[in-house]
């Protein structure tokens, strides 16, 4: 293990866990926004897409989603009441998405995940 692994280690058996809203200096980026409000460091992009998902999908709303995909996608959508709408990317098409394939997707109560 390499020294950061081992002071990371020694840090988490000590008692210190980093505040939930992470690290203050990991969230500076030159843009303009409050770091204190509008930033959250998540633990992995499972917890990430979750959120994201659970703040815009209301029961009974379509997600758009790729296939193939990140495969936390589906899992996600069910657990919030999202019905999945799949859209293949196929090898003819480099595994793109085109606008015939999303166009025909599109319903009033979609959104979109990529």
């Amino acid at each position: 293990m390499g020294d950061g692994v081992i002071c990371l280690v020694k840090r988490v058996q000590g008692g210190f866990y980093p505040r939930v809203y992470g690290i203050f200096g990991h969230r500076e980026f030159a843009l303009s926004y409050d770091p204190e409000q509008e930033i959250i460091v998540m633990v992995g992009s499972s917890e990430a897409v979750d959120l994201a998902l659970r703040a815009v999908i209301d029961p009974g709303d379509e997600v758009l989603i790729p296939a193939p995909s990140y495969i936390a996608y589906e899992p996600i959508t069910h657990l919030h009441g999202g019905k999945i709408v799949e859209v293949a990317a196929t090898i003819e098409e480099q595994l793109k998405l085109t606008p015939q394939a999303l166009q025909a997707a599109i319903t009033p109560h979609l959104i979109f995940t990529s």
